[in-house]
């Protein structure tokens, strides 16, 4: 059941209508007992008042509690606990695994070439965009060429190509 119906989203002026001390102190199942919510509500209630009611009860006839203790379970782990891991893997579930750091650090590169790669794939470069960014002083062009703005992106494929 949605939990609007409970907390007065749905049904404002059927809330307004129960006083406040009420809220604190009856349970949903103290109301749902014997149908007997509804000698809570006091004073009169508007037109859409009583349509809200109606919404209300029509919502509620279709709640069923038990006695049963509510227990939790995280859906994305077959032990049913909440782990970081799991969030994690269901929020890559049939994502493509492109693992270019393994590539990199494997690679027969000197050390210096595997740091600056690295840094370049997780655009760390202290190139002009960065820095301006920071509010740093930089160059208004590109040092090498001179025609276009600094960023990585122009640094590996414009100015070293060329």
């Amino acid at each position: 059941m949605d939990h609007g119906v409970l907390d007065g989203e749905l049904d404002p002026l059927v809330f307004q209508a129960v006083p406040l001390k009420t809220h604190k102190q009856c349970t949903v199942a103290q109301g749902m007992f014997d149908q007997s919510w509804p000698t809570n509500i006091q004073g009169g209630l508007s037109m859409i008042g009583v349509f809200e009611y109606f919404q209300l009860w029509d919502a509620l006839m279709e709640m069923h509690l038990s006695q049963v203790e509510d227990v939790h379970t995280w859906k994305f782990d077959s032990s049913g606990q909440f782990s970081s891991k799991s969030t994690y893997s269901a929020l890559f579930n049939g994502a493509i695994p492109f693992e270019h750091w393994r590539r990199l650090w494997k690679s027969w590169a000197s050390q210096k070439c595997k740091v600056f790669l690295w840094l370049t794939i997780q655009i760390w470069c202290r190139t002009a965009d960065r820095l301006a960014k920071r509010g740093l002083p930089h160059p208004p062009k590109c040092p090498l060429c001179d025609q276009e703005d600094e960023d990585v992106q122009h640094l590996l494929t414009t100015c070293v190509v060329s």
